[in-house]
């Protein structure tokens, strides 16, 4: 039997962008919510976030199998340079 290449999982990051009052969200493939993080930090960094300040409220994972998303935002590691954990443990951006 063949051995299968590892698939990607679809995730959602719920963000805020600088002083929203709405939430917004943006979907990667990715392997793990860590590489979603750091997708999300080059799409930050590199101006596809509309604010200088953006504040990251769930990283999400999509079952396909069950047509559900879960919260895996608690699997982060390491956050990359220049971004912090805020008083209510929310990921913080800033340019």
């Amino acid at each position: 039997m063949k051995d299968r290449e590892p698939t990607p999982d679809v995730y959602k990051v719920i963000y805020r962008p600088g002083r929203w009052k709405s939430k917004c969200e943006r979907f990667y493939t990715a392997f793990d919510a860590q590489q979603a993080l750091l997708c999300f930090h080059h799409t930050f960094e590199h101006g596809h976030v509309t604010s200088d300040l953006a504040k990251i409220y769930s990283i999400n994972r999509y079952d396909r199998f069950a047509n559900k998303w879960y919260d895996v935002t608690h699997t982060i590691e390491k956050l990359p340079d220049g971004v912090e954990y805020d008083h209510k443990n929310h990921i913080v951006f800033t340019r």
